[in-house]
């Protein structure tokens, strides 16, 4: 039924008028156009339809008023056959919208990333359905400096594994993978909104360099299935990342529901944290940000129920403010060093 739900937001809507490329798969399976723009311009719409091998889609250029827009009207399915990438899309100023009908998935498990946005800014997708990979979602940014706006939103993604990484697997991964260049090419306007991650190996969403992002209406349950060592969370904000994760549902996971090892400001907001954490001293929320200036807690509306470890641990130069926070059947708070004041109501970030 939730599923249901979920993808009923995401129902067809109209497009504006546009030229209209229609891209069934071949013969092989496969859809392969390395460069798009010499065909496809701003404004306009690809078609999906039918089954393919993988998709690639490089050097979509759309406008800021016009984007590209790459839609599966009917149900698509993309994974008959064994590959690295199922889809691949590349550019600026797109959107994939799969209105629910399209699936991404290999009954096999062999998959490793199934949908990389690559270098990809202004770009959003909605209403997919992504099964067996080792990482669903993945942008990395290939160039130093800012990169804009990703949003993912109305999709569900199940059964990530991760069967050629020792357990380590993602359900959704934006930035760049190696600390040191947190500081050098980062996210910003990065928005995760009404996904569903659940049966993971690993963690559910992992935010690394996203500045100010947004992770709401989310829930994300049996997750670090593999138990795997800072593999098991269900959000890690890692170096370079803070912003507000709000209204959702972590549940039934080995590791903590959230992790912050980024920097600046937090906003924990309207959360609950159910049997997260069961692995040995394991905390539901755990806060250490990196960097030597100093980072700002705002907790608000926490229902914190079962941790191995603390409700909530805090190391580091931290200012906590904390409003309606509520830990049971775990340990409560700790503090290093900080001492958490009353947050006023209505925050916001």
């Amino acid at each position: 039924m939730r599923l249901l739900m979920l993808l009923a937001l995401a129902a067809p809507t109209l497009l504006p008028a546009q030229r209209l490329h229609k891209m069934p798969a071949r013969s092989t399976g496969e859809l392969y156009v390395p460069a798009v723009s010499p065909k496809v311009h701003p404004g306009d719409t690809i078609q999906l339809a039918g089954k393919y091998s993988y998709i690639y889609l490089n050097n979509v250029q759309g406008s800021p008023d016009k984007p590209i827009i790459i839609h599966a009207p009917r149900p698509v399915q993309v994974g008959d056959k064994s590959s690295n990438y199922r889809i691949v899309i590349q550019g600026r100023h797109w959107k994939l919208l799969g209105y629910g009908h399209l699936q991404v998935y290999n009954p096999a498990y062999s998959l490793n990333v199934l949908l990389s946005l690559g270098n990809s800014q202004h770009a959003s997708v909605d209403g997919l359905q992504l099964r067996h990979g080792h990482v669903g979602i993945l942008a990395k940014p290939d160039s130093s400096g800012e990169h804009q706006n990703i949003s993912i939103s109305h999709c569900v993604l199940q059964e990530l594994r991760g069967t050629r990484s020792g357990g380590r697997s993602t359900g959704i991964l934006i930035g760049a993978a190696n600390p040191p260049e947190a500081d050098t090419a980062w996210y910003t306007g990065v928005r995760i909104e009404q996904v569903t991650i659940e049966d993971i190996d690993g963690v559910g969403i992992l935010l690394e360099a996203c500045r100010n992002a947004i992770v709401t209406n989310c829930q994300i349950s049996d997750f670090g299935k593999a138990g795997v060592a800072y593999q098991d969370m269900a959000v890690l904000l890692a170096a370079g990342s803070g912003g507000r994760i709000q209204q959702s549902r972590f549940e039934n996971g080995t590791g903590s529901g959230v992790v912050w090892r980024g920097h600046g400001q937090l906003l924990l907001q309207a959360l609950q944290l159910k049997a997260t954490a069961r692995a040995d001293k394991a905390d539901a929320v755990y806060a250490e940000p990196l960097g030597a200036k100093k980072a700002s807690l705002l907790l608000d509306s926490l229902h914190i129920s079962g941790a191995g470890g603390y409700g909530v641990h805090v190391r580091g130069a931290v200012a906590v403010q904390q409003r309606q926070v509520q830990m049971l059947a775990c340990k409560l708070g700790k503090w290093h060093g900080a001492t958490p004041v009353a947050l006023k109501a209505g925050v916001r970030l």
